[in-house]
This record gives C-alpha cells, structure tokens and sequence, in this order.
C-alpha cells in the first residue's frame, strides 16, 4: 500500500502540473485572441512542441501494455518502431509542408480546402470528436485502476481528479500550458521508468542475467521476418503497423497538426516530427527494457504472477512488480506519477485539440458573423475546452 512519502510525491506531481497552467493563464492573462491560446500565436518553441507531440500518444496504455506484451509475447513489437520511422521522415517531407503553407488551425480545414465542400469538413471533424472522446475514456482508465489497487480509493475518484486537473491547466494556460506540461510530464516518465530498469536490474542479478533469461526463454525477438499474415506478431506487421500509425498520428492527426503549424518556420516544422521520432525511440526502447526486467525477475524466483492469478490482467504485471520488489517509500508515488503523465498529457493534448476543432470548424464563422469580439471568441474557445 502507499506510504505517505507516496501520496507526497504524487500530489507534488499535481500541484507542478497544475501550476504550470497557472503561471501561462497569469503570463498571457493581457492576450485576449483565440490564435494565441490554441496556437501560441504561432510562435511556439521547436523542442517542446517536439516533446509534447511524442507526450501527446504515450499514455498509461504504452507504459502498461508494453511491458505486459514482453512478458508475455516478446520483444518483436518493438520493432514498430522502424515503421514510425518511415513514416515520421515521410510525414516531414510531404505532409508537413501541406498543411504548414496553408496555415490551418483545424487539419479538417484541409477537406473544406480539397473537396470545396463544408459538409466533408464537419464530417471529418464530427468523427474526429466522437472517437476522442471514448479514446479519453480508455486513457484515463488505465492509471486509475493502478491507483485504486495501491490506495484503496474508489477508481472513479481518480478519473474525476485527472479530469478536472487537465481540463483547469488547458482552459486556463492554453496550448503554451499544455506544451509545457508535457515537458515536465516527459521528465517524470523518463526518469521513472529508467529507475525502474536500474532498481529492477539491481534486484534480479544485473543486466546479464535479464539479458540470458530472455534469450533462454525466447523473450528476445526483434527480426522474425515470417510473412505469414496469420501470425500474431511479425516485423512486417510492427513495421506496417508503425508506418499507418506515423501517417495518422504525426502526419495529419489535429493534435499533431495543430503543434507543427504553432512552429514559425516550415524547416522547424518538419524537424518536430524527427526529433518526435528521436524520442519515441528513446521511450519505447525504455518501456521495453522495463518488460525484459520484469519478465527476467519473475523467471529468477519461478513465479509468474499471472499464471499464479495474482493478477487478474496483464496490465496490472507493472504496479504489482513495483509494489512486490519496490516498494520503497516514495518509489510507488513516482511510478504513479509517471502513469498519470502519461493520462493527463494525452488528455490535456485532446482537450486543446477538440476545442480547436469545435472552435474552428463549428462555431467561427457563426461568431465572425455576428461580430464577437477577440475576447468573446477566446472565451468560446475556453468554454469548449472544459
């Protein structure tokens, strides 16, 4: 269970994330037009747009799936990461420049643009805000039902906490608040993850004996090149997989779109998609790492927690492996925090997204036409957001 130096580093996660929302919303508090709390008046910095953009789709589902699918699949999923590749670097060369030139707020626009048809533009948009709202549903799932496992309290008092906390910091500090709270978000990610290898190491004999179970116990596999589509996992099928997922994900998804074309130059533009790549490499390898410590610790003792049903799903293998050989005070707080980055970056990146989208694609000309003014519009804009 928690240990009071838990519930203190978790709440300090809050208060931080929390009063980086504040100190935006005080910082463009004279700044009263929509462009500037959506886009940062397109003038946003290329580092933390890049970083946002990778904090935006690492949720709690990446840091709790991939090391359950290592534990009990392998490693071969991993090698999406190839697909991402190719399709980051394609992105970057034809798809960036698209929607850059045409200055776009909502990457819906663009059929508006293409068809000459407003009603392809609201279905795209109408889509894009049904399927975001059950994918928020799923992202705050995840971490609330860690939570309640290690504290006792309710799973839905967690989901309300993250939601109204993401939704304040995103209303109130706009997309410069969301960015930079990725920021942080990613620290406390990598940085809990890569104490989590290091400790998880140190307990289970080094890297050498997780490195020679997994290969005893054919956990390490990166390159079955079998072209049999029948087969669960296969490089071509991470590597196909990894290649569409770019194309929506980084290419011509609104959360993307709406951070590159925040960038005041194409060349900057294009560059956020390689250095997400960069960095999406970087966190996948961690959370892989991750599964191979967990899996080479479980084999050392002989016990699989999930043939013994000592966890009813294999998403909860990584809160009981670090409440099982972790459990030092403090140490289940960071892991938490590190889920919940993952949530509130991924919900507080939609929620800016999806008043974009309402904003932009459905209520701006109906404002243009009966003359708000730019605070009126800004404040629409915030309404949405919550």
């Amino acid at each position: 269970m928690f240990h009071y130096a838990d519930y203190i580093i978790f709440l300090l996660f809050l208060i931080v994330s929390l009063a980086i929302g504040l100190y935006h919303a005080y910082k463009s508090r004279k700044n009263k037009s929509a462009d500037e709390f959506l886009m940062g008046n397109r003038k946003l910095h290329l580092f933390p747009v890049s970083v946002s953009i990778t904090l935006s789709f690492i949720s709690a589902v990446l840091v709790l799936g991939q090391p359950a699918e290592v534990h009990t699949r392998g490693t071969q999923f991993a090698m999406v990461i190839c697909g991402i590749w190719i399709g980051s670097i394609i992105s970057a060369i034809v798809i960036v420049p698209l929607f850059y030139n045409l200055r776009v707020t909502s990457s819906y626009e663009y059929l508006e643009k293409r068809f000459k048809s407003e009603g392809v533009k609201l279905v795209g948009s109408i889509t894009m805000i049904v399927y975001m709202v059950f994918y928020l549903g799923v992202v705050l799932y995840g971490p609330s039902v860690a939570l309640e496992g290690v504290t006792n309290i309710p799973m839905w008092v967690f989901i309300v906490l993250s939601s109204v906390i993401a939704t304040v910091y995103t209303t109130l500090g706009g997309m410069k608040a969301v960015i930079w709270t990725d920021v942080f978000q990613g620290l406390c990610l990598i940085t809990g993850m890569v104490a989590i290898v290091i400790q998880g190491s140190i307990v289970t004999g080094g890297p050498s004996v997780i490195w020679q179970r997994n290969i005893a116990m054919n956990r390490l596999e990166l390159f079955n090149m079998d072209p049999n589509p029948a087969l669960r996992t296969t490089f071509w099928s991470a590597f196909i997989n990894g290649i569409f997922v770019s194309f929506y994900n980084f290419g011509i998804g609104q959360t993307t779109v709406q951070r590159y074309c925040g960038l005041d130059s194409l060349a900057k533009a294009r560059w956020s998609l390689i250095i997400n790549a960069i960095l999406m490499t970087l966190i996948l390898g961690i959370v892989t790492a991750v599964g191979m410590v967990v899996f080479a610790y479980y084999d050392v003792i002989g016990c699989d927690p999930i043939r013994a049903k000592l966890i009813t799903t294999p998403n909860q293998l990584l809160p009981h492996f670090i409440m099982d050989v972790l459990n030092y005070p403090g140490f289940p707080g960071l892991f938490i925090s590190v889920l919940y980055g993952g949530a509130l970056s991924t919900v507080s990146s939609s929620l800016n997204s999806l008043a974009a989208v309402c904003y932009n694609d459905l209520l701006k000309k109906f404002l243009q036409r009966r003359n708000f003014s730019d605070s009126r519009k800004t404040l629409a804009t915030k309404i949405l957001g919550r």
